[in-house]
């Protein structure tokens, strides 16, 4: 009971805390109030908003004085008239709209005796009075002027608070996703929509469902703290959208290329000739460094009338042919994206739109590395459509409501180049695979409904403005996958070791959502409070599966069937409320306070526990007799580790596996921050934040989670490590992971200049704290590296043995100049800690009694050792040609790593290992790049 009360009073004190400032997902917003002369609210004057994405509107100011457009599409073109008799007209021109933002035009009417009018031009705030959230939004402008790898994981990096899990150096990691986090968010959190449909993978969870083109978008909008009552987490969350048609007829073609001949290298060249600092010594075997063979990026999008202020449409297209070494491994993408979208205005009050999205991404070599030669990378292919439908209609000038339906096929093959039919093998000592891999082939397509409204309550003191809505997703998973010849074969520096035998495994299973939220945003005077809950019903389900017998060892793994398993729920309600106050008067500084409980988006498999057609593996000792490096069943010595959730002794008997009752992870989130317009282009700020992640699910050998399983033992080195007491059970406890939590204390700076006075720029300073809190034994599944991670630096992942997201300071500079002559020159700048190493000593399966299986056992304290500073230099130079008034002319020349920094970004850190402190990923060499665009305006 006393649990009970105080998480009501933390309830309580939350729930006036909690930011909620950016609603819409695919539209901004201008609103204002007009006042006379005195001062005094003017109701009844004509407001009249114009641009080429819609049509022009009249609507009148209320009795409070206040007008509002809701929903705008994002522009930078937009113009706002106000008139009345008896005073002066007053056109205000050149009024941006960011997604998610508001942007706030107060004015003051002047009485006249004659027509006259007053024409204002670029004179909007760039501080949003109403906005508690963290994040950037990176306008068509900007893309299109600071030089980048032309992907939105790349841009991802000039987020304020944001740490990407690998460099892209022009485009030497194009075609594949990074990981990210920010502020110490969780990345399966992250969420992608798109022009307004959500369309997260919720099988990879957290992961974008599809590759982008590049100029198709009007703005990315990137949101890292603060989110509203609409959006579920405190994940990073990730909205692009994409142009539109308009009243006149625009659009732009391009054409990029990257050839590997002009770029530099920081190891070696193709021929395998060392031409960097590094020597082979200092190498892992063949190393030679990452670089981009030769990119070809082109493409072109248009839209326009069908029929003026009624019927828009636009279309693109776009094409990426990426060419690329990973160390000695070809890594060949490409990418193919065609857009379709109307806009039809029936009247002044209903919108229909429709877009149409075909992404299909085709790779050869997926997954290449030091560690991954040619014929264990993966050969990938499979489009994703993505049918949107949305309906749009304005009651009065005081209520709106929308509705939307898209559709997601996601669909994709990964096939071994070494192919189905021969055994993967993998060194445990180096981390080496050969001759193969593993397959994959998944369906997972995915539907959103989504009905949201507006509703406007003038005041004489206070305003409201309530915003509303449901949605529902349901997302289904279909795969297929295992090693290639049903077993790896395992070395230890090349000798054989262990054959580890994994049957096919089926996966179908889906999930759903149902969510409604509520929010009210309350305007008094220089306070704003923005004040909303949300309520998520999510659930998952196990469906019916077969798989087939074993084709190495039957007896073992026989042919297998599954009915499916009952639906597992997650309900969980999140209050949402955030302050602003202008602390001037004036709008031009503003203090922001918000503090939040976010929930977990749920995985489409959270609750698939009990099939036994996936995930059954057995590792043997092993003898290579015949000397095939192939593992074959008279082969097999003593069994070293079993796969828990089924019975080895009745392999075609239900699953013994345990499912509790489980609700979802929360973050819980205290952000304070304050800006400062320093005039109506330049902005400066800070903020503070704190999070912290907890209620965290997981699956884990029953019985396990107990210091009294563990016993502390040695291995013949004398390398302490832990093993159990006794056997393991066979069944998997799915269960909240009690006595685990994460924190993150961070505070940003941050720099906005907006393209005035010839030049724009952003610039952010980043020192963070993240750390792994182990309060009791329930929070670990296994001792053996607790004391070096308790209360230690956290970090987001590892990739090829370095730990990334566990920078605690970073640096991002980016600007653009616009010189005389047409020229225009432009850069960015990154400089942040190094990566984290932890040297192990890796204890093998046969070391450790009871079949616990490996583990490597850290050396020193998580967070000692680091990889070296990692900074980096881009830069632009260009020429623009005018023609007429109709458009442009773009020559581009981008230099990325222009003084060619050779940073090492991982190296092997197995004690153990004949590899160990060999180099495995340096930063690419300089790049550069010639770009041409054609603009129509």
């Amino acid at each position: 009971m006393r649990f009970l009360k105080s998480s009501l009073v933390a309830s309580l004190i939350m729930v006036m805390f909690v930011a909620a400032p950016v609603w819409a997902q695919e539209t901004g917003s201008i609103t204002g109030t007009v006042t006379d002369p005195d001062g005094a609210p003017l109701p009844g004057v004509a407001v009249t908003i114009a641009g080429n994405q819609v049509p022009s509107s009249t609507i009148y100011t209320q009795a409070n004085g206040v007008y509002r457009f809701p929903v705008l599409p994002p522009s930078s073109d937009y113009s706002v008239t106000f008139g009345l008799d008896g005073f002066k007209t007053i056109i205000q021109e050149g009024l941006p709209v960011r997604v998610g933002g508001n942007t706030q035009i107060n004015v003051a009417m002047q009485l006249s005796t004659v027509e006259e009018t007053v024409t204002v031009t670029g004179s909007s705030p760039i501080v949003d009075v109403k906005s508690t959230s963290l994040g950037t939004n990176m306008t068509e402008e900007y893309m299109q002027s600071i030089p980048s790898a032309r992907d939105p994981w790349v841009l991802l990096e000039h987020t304020a608070g944001l740490q990407v899990d690998r460099v892209n150096t022009g485009g030497s990691e194009g075609g594949q996703q990074s990981g990210f986090t920010a502020n110490g968010s969780n990345q399966s959190d992250a969420i992608w929509t798109y022009d307004g449909a959500e369309i997260t993978d919720v099988a990879a969870l957290g992961a974008s469902p599809q590759y982008y083109d590049f100029d198709a978008f009007e703005e990315i909008s990137i949101a890292t703290g603060g989110n509203d009552p609409s959006i579920a987490t405190g994940g990073v969350r990730i909205n692009f959208v994409t142009k539109r048609g308009g009243n006149n007829w625009r659009g732009s073609a391009r054409f990029y290329i990257t050839d590997g001949s002009l770029q530099s290298n920081t190891v070696g060249d193709r021929d395998g000739n060392l031409t960097g600092n590094f020597t082979e010594d200092q190498l892992f075997p063949g190393y030679i460094g990452n670089a981009v063979d030769n990119i070809k990026d082109w493409g072109g999008e248009l839209g326009g009338p069908v029929v003026r202020d009624r019927f828009f449409v636009w279309g693109a297209y776009g094409k990426q042919d990426i060419k690329q070494f990973v160390g000695v491994s070809p890594d060949n993408t490409q990418l193919k994206n065609i857009h379709g979208k109307g806009n039809l205005h029936l009247g002044d009050a209903f919108v229909l739109n429709y877009t149409y999205v075909s992404a299909n991404k085709t790779k050869q070599g997926r997954g290449a590395s030091a560690t991954r030669p040619p014929d264990t990378t993966f050969n990938q292919g499979g489009p994703t459509p993505t049918h949107t439908v949305k309906a749009q209609y304005t009651i009065n000038d005081n209520n709106y409501v929308e509705a939307a339906y898209n559709n997601t096929g996601l669909g994709f093959f990964l096939e071994p180049q070494g192919g189905r039919n021969i055994q993967p093998s993998y060194d445990l000592s180096t981390g080496e695979w050969g001759n193969s891999y593993f397959f994959y082939d998944t369906d997972r397509p995915l539907k959103n409904i989504r009905l949201d409204g507006n509703s406007y309550i003038a005041g004489a003191n206070v305003d409201h403005e309530i915003k509303y809505g449901y949605s529902y997703r349901k997302a289904g998973v279909a795969s297929i996958w295992g090693p290639a010849g049903g077993a790896v074969a395992a070395f230890v520096e090349g000798a054989p070791a262990e054959a580890w035998l994994i049957s096919d495994s089926i996966d179908n299973y889906e999930g759903t959502r149902n969510s409604f939220y509520a929010g009210d945003t309350i305007s008094a005077g220089r306070l704003t409070v923005n004040a909303g809950l949300r309520y998520d019903n999510q659930s998952s389900q196990s469906l019916a599966s077969e798989v087939g017998a074993h084709s190495l060892a039957p007896g073992l793994f026989p042919a297998n069937s599954f009915a499916g398993a009952e639906k597992g729920t997650w309900n969980s309600l999140s209050p949402r409320l955030g302050i602003t106050y202008d602390l001037t008067g004036d709008s031009k500084t503003i203090l922001r306070l918000n503090a939040a409980r976010y929930y977990s988006q749920m995985g489409a498999s959270e609750f698939h526990r009990t099939n036994i057609t996936s995930g059954r593996e057995m590792d043997f000792a092993w003898t290579d007799l015949n000397g095939n490096g192939q593992a074959e069943p008279d082969e097999l010595g003593d069994l070293l580790w079993t796969s828990g959730g089924w019975d080895p002794a009745n392999p075609t008997a239900a699953s013994p596996n345990i499912v509790d009752d489980t609700s979802a992870p929360w973050t819980n989130e205290l952000i304070v921050g304050i800006e400062r317009e320093i005039n109506r282009s330049f902005a400066v700020g800070g903020n503070f934040i704190y999070k912290k992640n907890s209620n965290f699910t997981w699956n884990i050998r029953d019985g396990e989670q107990n210091d009294a399983f563990w016993t502390l033992t040695t291995n013949s080195d004398g390398v302490p490590f832990y093993e159990p007491v006794g056997p393991r059970s066979i069944a998997n406890h799915y269960q909240q992971r009690v006595g685990f939590n994460t924190q993150y204390k961070g505070v940003e700076l941050f720099l906005n200049k907006r393209f005035a006075n010839k030049w724009l720029g952003n610039a952010s300073f980043t020192w963070a704290s993240p750390t792994n809190q182990f309060s009791e034994s329930t929070g670990y599944r296994d001792p053996t590296n607790v004391a070096v991670t308790n209360n230690e630096i956290a970090a987001a992942g590892s990739r090829t043995q370095a730990w990334w997201g566990a920078s605690r300071w970073f640096l991002k500079v980016s600007g653009m100049y616009a010189l005389p002559a047409g020229f225009n020159v432009s850069g960015f700048f990154q400089v942040r800690e190094g990566n984290i190493i932890a040297p192990f000593t890796f204890i093998s399966s046969g070391e450790r009694a009871f079949g616990a299986g490996s583990v490597n056992a850290i050396r020193d304290t998580f967070g000692s050792e680091r990889l070296p500073t990692f900074w980096t230099l881009d830069l632009r130079a260009e020429k623009t040609f005018d023609l007429s008034d109709q458009g442009r002319i773009h020559l581009i020349v981008d230099a990325f790593n222009v003084l060619n920094q050779d940073t090492i970004l991982a190296q092997h850190s197995s004690i153990t290992s004949s590899q160990f402190e060999k180099i495995r990923e340096v930063q690419s060499g300089r790049t550069i790049r010639f770009g041409f665009r054609a603009v129509l305006r």
